[in-house]
């Protein structure tokens, strides 16, 4: 019995003491720093990852293979962690969703995370730029509830750019189990120079009998409505009886909706993950105006405002639809005049050339064929 008291009593008084001394319960206050000039994975107060290989997916998205320390609990398909990074001598912590399967972490230790850069964020450039095999990161435990039904209903997903990224898990766990059930798989990416994970998704579709995946580039769809009953049906020809998975920008959910909904998906069964894309904060250009081509009426604007919304405050009614840049429905011709894409920042030329309103601030007065 003394001899199991006493470690007891060692522990005890140790923790007594570093409460009295330093307000803290846990040795790794003391140990860590020690352990983190030798080796910053034997950290003990938080959990470390090693970068073992990082490979460019798209001109602005990259895969970046991680090796948690042992003691990672592991995750479940679909969920994501956080991210702990020094950047300019501060911690930065970003979440990601996983884009790996879990067995794979079971199997040799590896995850991955595949992230976009926001050109004007504070993480994800460093990230790009600077993150690179056998550099360290803090990692948090797993979590979110973006996760697979433990029964074998047919699965619908629905992605938007960089939305990919939880399904892909999705699809990784299931293919390493053999599923065989129905599996269709919407994804809608810009154009074919910013489809993630292209190797990746013909993969799946070798390894995965029951999938069906439908790519749609919106950019080649300006006349035409960015999704349909149609695309839908190319991979699933009702949603009824599907568990589904919508993830993609925010604006997204509105446009798709009634399309899903005509297709009978279920409120109560289709998940989402869902994301607000990022507005770059522009150079004061002055208000802005808008100039209807053919009747040269002039709504002015307030610096703030899209291109679509001046028209909507001048008593218009343009065709849109996700408000956000992804669906193009808003897509039309500007025949002169300066505009600012605000989500990544660039300027167009002064020329004629088809624009998406909903994304566009006037530098100026700009000219647009309504």
């Amino acid at each position: 019995m003394l001899s199991k008291a006493i470690p007891k009593q060692i522990f005890t008084a140790n923790r007594w003491l570093n409460r009295q001394l330093w307000q803290q319960d846990s040795p790794a206050f003391f140990i860590d720093p020690l352990l983190e000039s030798i080796n910053p994975m034997w950290v003990r107060g938080q959990v470390r990852a090693q970068v073992v290989k990082v490979r460019s997916e798209t001109p602005d998205t990259r895969t970046f293979t991680l090796r948690p320390s042992k003691r990672w609990k592991g995750f479940e398909a679909g969920q994501h962690a956080s991210v702990t990074a020094e950047i300019k001598g501060v911690r930065q912590t970003r979440t990601f969703s996983l884009s790996s399967g879990p067995e794979r972490f079971k199997r040799d230790g590896l995850i991955t995370f595949t992230i976009k850069r926001i050109e004007d964020g504070r993480v994800t450039p460093w990230l790009h730029e600077q993150l690179k095999p056998g550099d360290v990161v803090g990692l948090s435990e797993a979590f979110g509830e973006f996760t697979l039904p433990c029964d074998k209903t047919p699965l619908f997903y629905l992605a938007g750019g960089s939305g990919i990224t939880p399904i892909l898990s999705h699809l990784e766990s299931l293919a390493a189990s053999n599923d065989t059930r129905e599996i269709g798989f919407v994804y809608m990416v810009r154009d074919r120079e910013h489809l993630i994970a292209a190797n990746r998704i013909e993969s799946l579709q070798s390894r995965l009998s029951g999938l069906k995946v439908h790519i749609i580039y919106t950019n080649h769809r300006e006349k035409t409505p960015a999704l349909s009953a149609a695309d839908v049906r190319k991979v699933a020809e009702s949603l009824a009886q599907v568990e589904g998975y919508l993830c993609g920008p925010i604006g997204l959910l509105d446009y798709v909706r009634p399309v899903l909904d005509k297709l009978g998906a279920r409120p109560d069964h289709f998940h989402q993950a869902l994301f607000t894309p990022p507005v770059v904060q522009v150079e004061d250009g002055g208000a802005g105006s808008l100039v209807r081509a053919g009747t040269g009426e002039v709504m002015e604007g307030d610096g703030k405002s899209t291109l679509l919304e001046i028209a909507e405050q001048g008593g218009l009614k343009p065709t849109h639809g996700c408000r956000q840049g992804v669906c193009r429905q808003c897509s039309c011709k500007k025949t002169s005049g300066v505009v600012i894409n605000r989500l990544n920042g660039q300027l167009s030329g002064p020329g004629e050339e088809t624009i998406q309103p909903c994304i566009s601030l006037p530098q100026g007065a700009v000219t647009l064929e309504l």
